[in-house]
């Protein structure tokens, strides 16, 4: 998929990788067949929590299939009231999540299908009718936030496009989009969001926001 630097002030989103996916039962992620052990860090830290990141979304995003597919298959499902904390501002017309163990700490992946919200919107309304396709890992607060964002700028190649405080968290992004002659049109982006005030936790996430193949036309005519 080729891409283009866009700068975007969004909630979340992700570029696109390369790795594998898909495995058989296991709590622990390492313990997953179809992981490449050779791409995970064995030890504990930013490194092995930012690659974890890249194999379960970066990889993967807009397909929530495949992402979906290995984690019920390897991971503790989450469902009915235990979704709540986990649910975006825009009611999604999909979200599952999954729990899992590293270390002694858990960890909670989450995919989310939904419209974008207003404020996307807004600022891309060329992209007002596109579909999001987010993964998010949230993350126990084990590994300093520092780190993660340092091993997640390293994995980026590049300084952050943005970097902005919503909410009592620290953000920053990175942005890119599909060229005009490739259909479905793509707004991608990263994003690691950590609490200001030092506390643990945290998140990062992957989203895709995907233009209908008939918009797509459209805007590569214009």
């Amino acid at each position: 998929m080729r891409l283009r630097p866009v700068f975007f002030h969004a909630l979340a989103l992700g570029l696109l990788s390369a790795s594998g996916l898909p495995g058989a039962n296991a709590q622990d992620p390492a313990a997953a067949p179809g992981i490449n052990q050779q791409l995970l860090p064995p030890e504990q830290g930013a490194r092995r929590t930012v690659k974890l990141f890249d194999l379960f979304c970066m990889t993967h995003v807009p397909n929530l299939d495949t992402i979906a597919a290995f984690a019920a298959a390897n991971f503790e499902e989450i469902t009915g009231a235990g979704l709540n904390p986990y649910r975006p501002t825009v009611p999604p017309k999909q979200l599952r999540a999954w729990r899992f163990s590293e270390f002694g700490h858990e960890f909670v992946l989450t995919t989310t299908l939904s419209a974008p919200d207003e404020l996307f919107k807004t600022r891309l309304p060329e992209f007002a009718s596109a579909t999001s396709h987010a993964c998010t890992l949230f993350l126990p607060g084990a590994v300093p936030a520092a780190d993660i964002r340092t091993e997640l700028t390293r994995l980026m190649a590049r300084p952050p496009d943005d970097t902005f405080k919503p909410g009592g968290m620290s953000a920053v992004g990175w942005t890119g989009r599909t060229e005009k002659d490739v259909v479905p049109q793509m707004m991608v982006d990263v994003l690691h969001l950590a609490p200001q005030d030092g506390g643990v936790g945290g998140r990062l996430q992957t989203v895709a926001f995907v233009l209908p193949p008939q918009s797509s036309t459209k805007g590569d005519a214009q």
